[in-house]
C-alpha cells in the first residue's frame, strides 16, 4: 500500500466518530480511557484531559497496527 493512500485511509479513520470512555482508576489514580469499538484501544491519564488527549494518539495508533497486520 503507498504511503498516500495509507495517509488517506487513517485520515477518513480519524475523522470517524467512535465513542469514548473515560472511567476513574481506583487501584492506579487517574483515568483510564477507551473506545469500546475498538478493541484494545486503551490509554491512561492523570485527568480526565490528558486521557482524553492520549486517546487520540491511542485511536491512531490502533489504526495503523491494523494496517500493517492487512498488508
Amino acid at each position: 500500500m503507498s504511503k498516500k493512500i495509507k495517509n488517506k485511509l487513517i485520515k477518513d479513520f480519524l475523522a470517524t466518530k467512535h465513542k469514548l470512555e473515560i472511567v476513574k482508576d481506583i487501584d492506579e489514580g487517574g483515568y483510564v480511557a477507551y473506545y469500546p469499538s475498538l478493541p484494545g484501544c486503551v490509554t491512561i491519564g492523570k485527568t480526565k484531559k490528558q486521557a482524553k488527549k492520549t486517546a487520540k494518539d491511542a485511536k491512531r495508533a490502533w489504526f495503523e497496527a491494523v494496517l500493517e497486520t492487512k498488508q
